[in-house]
């Protein structure tokens, strides 16, 4: 009778709960899982990840047998309905015994520091292949890419005569892990924008189901943009005659240029940054926060597509032309 192997570990901080597991399905293939559980009780947390999983592998290998490859104590902590569906669907494979997990150990701490990184949303469950997670393990340890980000800002008290803005749609906040799905900038002079380039890009990767639903980007659609080297090409083009770049946290969308300049060999900006966000905290404004909605809001600006690479661009350059217009900067 063939096998089926699942490992799974739980991990705790910070008030966040989360799960990594390995599955060998004997013959077929093997790989790793990761979810974040959020705030939720460790023990319903145990219960409810070992049920998602356990539910995806039986729909196709309960003729198996499964060997668990955890504490054996965990089956002893009391999760109510939660344990109750989870004991069930166990029961539907050929058979299950516990046995050793200290080979599994070491791993599931790496996929627990590789999601962590990736920021995926709440109770979304992210697979991992042999492959995948190898190469996602040596970017996190490897000490032979380092990239160096030479960030200057502008300094000065009224509007830049000239510049760009630069806004960047991507599948994490963490720059390392970053694809790039969409730019879009805009070039001003004297207040006026003058000239405009957008641009969806294929990260050559499934988009998570939390960015697509924030930003709008079908699957279908990036599958068939230009690949990233074509599209940084593009924008460093665009941009290497602009002194000054302006976005709402500006130093994440250029230090993600930046680091594709030097994977891709491509030259890199020699540019002053403007950040909206930090004019905004000099500027003193009364806002419940600084994101770029609730200053959009405060001025009145509208957002014709939030989310969205060339109306974020646009949104950030009205908003910086308001902050210099009407607002006292130090």
């Amino acid at each position: 009778m063939s096998q089926l192997i699942l490992a799974m570990e739980l991990f705790q901080d910070e008030h966040q709960v989360r799960m990594t597991f390995y599955c060998n399905i004997q013959d077929i293939k093997e790989g790793y899982m990761y979810i974040n559980l959020g705030k939720l009780d460790p023990i319903k947390a145990i219960w409810t990840g070992l049920g998602v999983v356990l539910s995806r592998l039986a729909k196709q290998y309960r003729d198996r047998e499964l060997r668990l490859a955890f504490p054996s104590a965990y089956l002893q902590l009391d999760g109510g309905e939660l344990k109750h569906e989870a004991m069930r669907v166990m029961n539907l494979f050929n058979s299950w015994e516990f046995i050793s997990d200290s080979e599994y150990q070491k791993s599931l701490k790496n996929v627990n520091l590789i999601g962590i990184k990736s920021e995926y949303p709440i109770n979304f469950l992210k697979g991992y292949s042999l492959s995948e997670y190898e190469e996602l393990l040596a970017a996190a340890t490897t000490n032979k890419e380092i990239y160096s980000i030479n960030a200057v800002y502008y300094n000065g008290a009224s509007l830049p005569p000239s510049g760009a803005c630069l806004d960047f749609e991507s599948t994490s906040t963490y720059i390392k892990y970053a694809r790039v799905i969409e730019f879009g900038a805009l070039k001003f002079t004297n207040g006026e924008i003058t000239d405009t380039i957008q641009s969806l890009i294929n990260p050559k990767m499934k988009i998570p189901k939390a960015v697509r639903n924030l930003t709008g980007i079908a699957q279908c659609e990036v599958d068939r943009a230009p690949y990233s080297y074509e599209a940084m090409k593009k924008i460093v083009h665009f941009l290497e005659d602009c002194e000054c770049l302006v976005g709402h946290n500006i130093l994440y969308d250029f230090s993600l240029l930046d680091l594709y300049c030097q994977r891709f060999k491509l030259p890199r900006l020699n540019i002053k940054l403007i950040c909206t966000r930090r004019l905004a905290k000099e500027a003193n404004l009364v806002v419940k926060d600084y994101k770029l909605e609730t200053l959009l809001q405060l001025y009145g600006i509208t957002n014709e597509r939030p989310h969205r690479a060339l109306p974020d661009s646009k949104a950030s350059f009205h908003l910086l032309k308001k902050i210099y217009g009407e607002s006292f900067l130090i």
